[in-house]
């Protein structure tokens, strides 16, 4: 089976059979190649009863795999907002038992449309907060004397790679 890549089915249901009452091992086998395992995370067998024929059915199952939707997450540049302890306390307010923290949930996602302009404002502003920390903005050149601006920075630079 290892040379032709082929695998044995996951079993579902019981893997023995009776005959007159004597407990036999089942020798059905559902066996797949690759492909057929590439197809779906979880492909079963599942042996039916024999009845009145000698031959064992085989039913092959091919599930879908249904993801759920991802969890919702409160990001913190959120409660940094003067609105958000208020929006959230008139959601629970307004919720009621039968909903409970879906109206609370549901709230916080129509916050979260409202802040994303917001989020991606602040977001911009510590990425040149970051970028403007990385240049240089002085520098001592081969004389020892400390020279500023970008242009004497740069001239200072290639004047000591060309050494």
């Amino acid at each position: 089976m290892n040379t032709w890549k082929l695998n044995e089915m996951r079993r579902f249901r019981a893997a023995y059979t009776l005959t007159n009452k004597y407990v036999w091992s089942k020798i059905d086998k559902a066996i797949i190649n690759m492909e057929w395992c590439n197809m779906s995370d979880f492909i079963q067998a599942e042996f039916l009863n024999a009845g009145l024929s000698d031959h064992t059915f085989i039913l092959l199952l091919f599930p879908q795999c249904l993801e759920g939707s991802s969890p919702f997450r409160v990001c913190d540049i959120w409660v940094a907002d003067a609105n958000f302890l208020e929006l959230v306390s008139m959601a629970i307010a307004k919720s009621t038992t039968k909903n409970g923290l879906c109206y609370v949930e549901l709230s916080l996602m129509r916050y979260k449309a409202n802040c994303k302009s917001k989020e991606e404002a602040a977001l911009r502003a510590k990425y040149m907060e970051r970028k403007q920390a990385s240049y240089v903005y002085s520098i001592l050149n081969n004389k020892n004397v400390r020279v500023d601006g970008f242009e004497v920075v740069a001239e200072v630079m290639t004047d000591y790679y060309k050494q």
